[in-house]
C-alpha cells in the first residue's frame, strides 16, 4: 500500500491489533512539521505505464438524473441460498422501491458469489436500472481487476465501488496479500473505461465506456485526518463519489464535510454518500464497532438486548427514518446507500418510509 493507511486502522494500531500502522506514524511525525500532507499525493508503481491521464470530473446527481428527488441505492449481500429464480424475486421486491442496486464482494473477507456476475444478471433482467457492484483489492492482482473492469465495461455495468479490502481473520491471525490499493484501482477503472488500455498501456478494449467510480470512507477513523487526505487522492485517482460505513448520527456527517473544507481549503466537495444500515442482530453490531469502529446508537443497542424482532425492526425503521430525514434537511442530500445484510422485507419498509419524506 503505497498510498496511505487502509480504513481498518486505530490510532497506531493496524485493523490486526498485533501490529504499527507504520503509516500513522509517519503522519504524527510529518504533523510536529506541518508537513503531513506531503504523504498524501497520488503514487503509481512502475508498471503504470500511463502516468499523466487526468480523469474528468463527473457530476454523479447528474449522471443518475436524480434533481430533487431521493435516490436510494441497496447493498445486496447474496445469501446461501442464492440461485437465479431467488434473484430475480429479490431484483423485483428491491426495484419496486429502490433506484439502483450495489453487489457487495466478500465483506469482512467472506466469500460470496461473485458480485459481477450477479451485477451482468441483473443488468440484462433490468437494463435501465441503474446497477454497481464492488471490488477489491484483496487477493486480486493487477491483471485479474484489469479483466473484471473490462467485462463491466463490456456488459454495461453503471458503476464499481474500489476498496483495499478486510482483512481475513482466521484462529487469531491475518491473512490477505496485496497487489493494488484503492486509490490505483480507481485510476486503472478510469484508463479502462475512459482509454480503453490497461494499466501497462496496452489496448485492450476498442470501445470503452463511461463508468462511475466510487470509494469508501470511514469517518470513525482516529486520527481522522489521513483519511480525509487519502479521500482526495481518491478523488484525484478519478472516483466520482464516495460512501461512508453506516452513520447513525447526523453530527458524524456534518463532521467529515467540515473536515474536508477546513483540512483541504477546498469547496468543491465531492459526492459523499451517507451509509445507512440495520442493527439488527449483536453479530452485526459486533462487526461495526469490533471491525470499522463505528459507534452505535444506545437506543439500538437497548433494544438489541431485549431479543423481540418485532421491537427491533421497528425500532430500525424508525431510527434510519428520522436519521435520513435530518441529513436530508440539514444538507440537501438527496442520495443514500442503504444496507439491511439480506433482509430483503426490511428494506422495503425502510425505503417506502424514506421514499414518503418530503425534504
Amino acid at each position: 500500500m503505497i498510498n496511505g493507511p487502509c480504513g481498518g486502522y486505530n490510532r497506531s494500531r493496524c485493523e490486526d491489533p498485533r501490529l504499527e500502522c507504520v503509516w500513522i506514524k509517519a503522519f504524527e511525525n510529518l504533523k510536529k512539521y506541518g508537513k503531513e500532507k506531503d504523504l498524501f499525493k497520488l503514487k503509481l508503481d512502475s508498471m503504470f505505464k500511463i502516468r499523466d491521464h487526468k480523469p474528468i470530473k463527473r457530476d454523479i446527481r447528474e449522471k443518475l438524473k436524480i434533481k430533487d428527488r431521493i435516490y436510494l441505492i441497496y447493498e445486496y449481500v447474496a445469501s446461501r441460498d442464492i440461485d437465479p429464480r431467488k434473484l430475480e424475486k429479490d431484483l423485483d421486491h428491491i426495484f419496486s422501491t429502490y433506484d439502483a442496486i450495489d453487489f457487495v464482494q466478500n465483506p469482512g473477507g467472506r466469500p460470496l458469489p461473485d458480485p459481477l456476475s450477479l451485477a451482468v444478471f441483473t443488468k440484462k433482467i433490468y437494463p435501465h436500472k441503474h446497477v454497481g457492484f464492488q471490488i477489491t483489492g484483496r487477493d486480486y492482482d493487477r491483471d485479474a481487476i484489469t479483466s473484471i473492469v473490462a467485462s463491466a465495461v463490456v456488459f454495461n455495468i453503471d458503476s464499481i465501488i474500489a476498496t483495499t479490502g478486510d482483512l481475513k481473520f482466521h484462529k487469531e491471525k491475518t491473512y490477505g496479500v496485496w497487489d493494488l490499493d484503492s486509490p490505483r484501482i480507481i485510476y486503472l477503472i478510469r484508463l479502462i473505461s475512459d482509454l480503453g488500455r490497461d494499466y501497462s498501456g496496452r489496448k485492450i478494449l476498442e470501445k470503452p465506456r463511461e463508468i462511475l467510480v466510487g470509494a469508501s470512507l470511514n469517518p470513525y477513523l482516529d486520527p481522522i485526518e489521513p483519511e480525509i487526505y487519502k479521500l482526495n487522492i481518491k478523488k484525484h485517482a478519478g472516483a466520482d463519489f464516495f460512501v461512508t460505513q453506516p452513520i447513525f448520527e447526523p453530527e458524524t456527517y456534518t463532521r467529515i464535510m467540515r473536515l474536508y473544507k477546513d483540512l483541504l481549503n477546498e469547496n468543491d466537495i465531492p459526492e459523499i454518500i451517507p451509509g445507512i444500515s440495520i442493527i439488527s442482530d449483536i453479530r452485526i453490531a459486533s462487526f461495526l464497532v469490533e471491525r470499522s469502529g463505528v459507534k452505535l446508537p444506545s437506543k439500538i443497542l437497548e433494544v438489541l438486548k431485549r431479543e423481540d424482532f418485532s421491537l427491533i425492526k421497528e425500532t430500525n425503521i424508525e431510527f434510519i427514518s428520522d436519521l435520513v430525514r435530518k441529513i436530508c434537511v440539514n444538507h440537501e442530500k438527496k442520495i443514500f446507500y442503504i444496507s439491511t445484510f439480506g433482509d430483503i422485507d426490511m428494506a422495503l419498509e425502510i425505503g417506502e418510509s424514506i421514499k414518503k419524506m418530503n425534504c
